[in-house]
């Protein structure tokens, strides 16, 4: 079974108070099913979290954290 980037993201959002997209990042890659390249996987976080942040899933606190 594979777990959705979306679901790794806001369990890891729940956990904590707050995450910095740096931290955000490097959870997924130690996520296993999430071997791609950094380029790929950087652009697919920073997608899932813009819409996170369209569903008001979530809130930015400032630039780069969540």
């Amino acid at each position: 079974m594979t777990v959705k980037l979306t679901t790794i993201i806001l369990n890891s959002l729940t956990n904590t108070t707050h995450l910095t997209l740096r931290e955000l990042y490097i959870i997924v890659k130690d996520s296993p099913g999430f071997d791609w390249e950094d380029s790929i996987s950087k652009h697919r976080v920073r997608s899932t979290i813009d819409s996170l942040l369209r569903t008001n899933k979530i809130k930015r606190i400032v630039e780069g954290t969540y």
